[in-house]
């Protein structure tokens, strides 16, 4: 039974990926219920976990692929910035949104950048195979 349920979680990562998400979220719910805080007290480092992870798991599905990566980790920024926006009540108009959507292109950019230049002679983002 063990094999086919190992077998079964290599075959779908993205399985393991939402399995893991819900246990980080459903552990930072009940841990807030137990200090008599409000649901979504302190939530911004899950939701910016959640993000890298599934970040991560992009990266790996399409790691020859340098514009979808771009793209990929500018949303899940992106993603952040406006729920954690949206949470604290700060997203006020438009320019709000327009202003988030720099700094996660900047936040993106950064990002890749440094990747590249950590990992200059690992084969990091070629499109050779």
């Amino acid at each position: 039974m063990l094999k086919k349920l190992d077998l079964f979680l290599r075959e779908k990562p993205l399985f393991i990926l939402m399995l893991l998400i819900g246990f980080t979220l459903s552990i930072k719910l009940i841990a807030n219920s137990l200090n008599h805080s409000p649901i979504f007290a302190n939530f911004f480092p899950t939701i910016f976990l959640c993000t890298a992870y599934l970040a991560g798991y992009f990266a790996a599905r399409f790691k020859n692929e340098r514009v979808l990566i771009f793209v990929l980790y500018s949303l899940s920024a992106l993603l952040y910035l406006v729920v954690d926006g949206f949470i604290t009540n700060s997203l006020v108009n438009y320019t709000s949104f327009i202003l988030l959507a720099i700094v996660a292109l900047l936040y993106t950019g950064l990002s890749i950048l440094a990747a590249e230049f950590l990992f200059k002679g690992a084969n990091y983002g070629s499109t050779k195979t």
